[in-house]
């Protein structure tokens, strides 16, 4: 086994165990995908830069607040849809990930699973919700009150459709 690990390695391991139409899925973005190659550009452009031999006594670890609600860390899990197709338990499995570092678990609303279940898997984690607003309100707001009476804190709103 390796020490380190990059974007690529995590990739091909992907790439080895999915399906062909969810690999396909996953490695795609939307609108040719401009976005996606705009990102990949990026964070290629980052370079992580090590500090050694420093005074760490006046660090006060990564914990921040959204929206009032404290974190352990800025690092979440986004929403991203259909998880079934890697996985029997879906967002369940990635919840349950999500929850042993109390990582905030972003839940699409393309889930592949109820959002009580994924609720269910990450009692310890702060919980989002990603909603694609409808035209009708009244569905919004049954969606908001399911979600809410599950645990999710934060309703997330999609614009981009």
């Amino acid at each position: 086994m390796q020490d380190k690990y990059t974007v690529k390695d995590f990739e091909n391991a992907a790439q080895e165990r999915l399906t062909k139409h969810a690999w396909d899925y996953y490695r795609s973005g939307a609108n040719g995908m401009v976005s996606l190659k705009d990102s990949e550009l990026a964070f290629d452009r980052i370079q992580l830069k090590g500090k050694a031999v420093v005074d760490s006594s006046e660090f006060e670890g990564t914990q921040t607040e959204v929206m009032g609600i404290k974190v352990p860390s800025p690092i979440f899990i986004a929403s991203t849809a259909f998880h079934r197709m890697a996985s029997v338990e879906g967002e369940c499995d990635s919840s349950a990930a999500a929850n042993k570092s109390k990582t905030p678990f972003m839940l699409s609303s393309w889930a592949t699973t109820k959002a009580e279940d994924v609720a269910k898997s990450c009692p310890d984690s702060l919980k989002l919700f990603q909603i694609y607003m409808s035209k009708i309100p009244e569905v919004n707001v049954d969606i908001w009150r399911r979600v809410r009476e599950s645990g999710f804190k934060i309703l997330a709103l999609t614009t981009d459709t």
